[in-house]
């Protein structure tokens, strides 16, 4: 779904707020439950399944030997390389289900990543009806962008276009060198302070 968005319901969405997820934890015994974290785990076993739908089932253990499960849909195609015995970290929510701890939507991190962007709902519209796009669908939809070729490119040449400022002159009047690089601190903050 997320390719059937336009520029305008996609490249004009900028983040709300930013998580910050510089702390790292190696023990999901002092992961909060229902929290955005990050946690290092070590992958002990992954299975690729295509049906009913494409994902990795994940098993790991923490640093002293926790073990957690997890599913993977969303960029399930980024574990394909990781191998079993690999020390990551996962961005992801711990529950508990059935007395066991397990992942919830665990994604893989980068060294890099320690802020994630937070969108707000955009209104998408199909076949003549508007329906809100909820924030995860509009993450996604901007990940899928922002993944393709000179995104950031046109994503500049977009906003310079929508309000008919030249894109040196929208830059200089932000006070930043280029709206490139102004967007890729807007989506993908090394930091908090980014």
């Amino acid at each position: 779904m997320a390719q059937n968005y336009s520029d305008d319901e996609i490249l004009l969405a900028l983040p709300r707020t930013y998580i910050d997820l510089s702390e790292k934890y190696t023990r999901l015994y002092d992961c909060p439950e229902d929290q955005l974290v990050v946690i290092e785990l070590s992958i002990t076993s992954k299975i690729l399944k295509q049906f009913p739908r494409k994902c990795v089932s994940i098993k790991c253990v923490d640093s002293i030997g926790q073990a957690v499960d997890g599913t993977v849909y969303a960029e399930f195609w980024r574990w394909k390389d990781i191998q079993v015995g690999a020390l990551v970290q996962v961005r992801a929510k711990k529950a508990i289900y059935a007395g066991k701890p397990v992942l919830v939507s665990p994604v893989l991190l980068n060294d890099s990543a320690h802020v994630e962007p937070v969108y707000s709902p955009v209104l998408h519209t199909t076949g003549g009806e508007q329906k809100k796009l909820t924030p995860k669908a509009v993450t996604q939809a901007v990940r899928n962008r922002l993944a393709r070729p000179n995104a950031l490119r046109l994503m500049s040449t977009h906003i310079s276009a929508t309000v008919g400022i030249a894109e040196h002159q929208l830059a200089q009047q932000m006070g930043v060198n280029s709206l490139s690089e102004w967007l890729k601190n807007v989506h993908s903050p090394r930091t908090i302070e980014d």
